[in-house]
């Protein structure tokens, strides 16, 4: 079985994919015009602690867990004998209900559990680039250190290029528009890279 979290809707530009009965994990993320499935290999290592919470209708136990750069702070309930959760988080003896960070800045609530008929079938397809965690992370530093360098590649001379609406857009307003939005972005989930 396959599992999806679609996030593309909101701010949130990137996809979280799960193959059951082995937890494989993959991030989709697009940087730029090519679509990138990262393969995530690190493991999460969970502590269990005897806190209790009720969490909207579940009774959940409390775990901890240093990932990604970050302390996290899970809720997960026995009740719902699902070892999954939000993000690319699993492998605790029931389903995550609520998942932050110890910042706060990153929260997590599972608002309803429903039975779906059918899988949507994969949002970006066959175009998919299949990298390691490293050569991710590579290519997310060459494209953080140069957001424009694959545009100048396509368009020699960088001058002028055309928009997607069919506009005349100058390099220099592209790349200007490309960091201003990387600006905003200035909380992501994971602060340290993927090795």
């Amino acid at each position: 079985m396959n599992l999806k979290y679609n996030n593309r809707k909101g701010l949130v530009r990137y996809t979280v994919s799960k193959k059951y009965p082995k937890y494989e994990v993959f991030l989709q993320n697009r940087i730029m015009r090519d679509q990138y499935n990262v393969i995530e290999e690190r493991p999460i290592v969970w502590k269990i602690t005897s806190e209790k919470l009720k969490v909207g209708d579940w009774n959940t136990q409390k775990a901890e867990t240093y990932f990604a750069g970050r302390h996290w702070f899970a809720w997960f309930t026995t009740d719902i004998p699902i070892q999954d959760g939000s993000y690319e988080f699993h492998g605790l003896p029931g389903l995550i209900v609520k998942l932050e960070d110890q910042t706060q800045s990153h929260r997590f609530t599972l608002k309803a559990v429903k039975n779906i008929s059918s899988i949507p079938k994969d949002v970006f397809g066959a175009n998919e680039i299949t990298v390691n965690a490293k050569q991710y992370s590579k290519i997310l530093k060459e494209y953080e250190e140069d957001p424009t360098r694959n545009l100048r590649q396509v368009h020699p001379g960088g001058a002028i290029m055309i928009t997607k609406d069919g506009q005349n857009s100058n390099m220099k307003e592209q790349e200007e528009a490309i960091n201003a939005k990387m600006k905003k972005d200035n909380n992501i989930i994971e602060l340290v890279q993927k090795d």
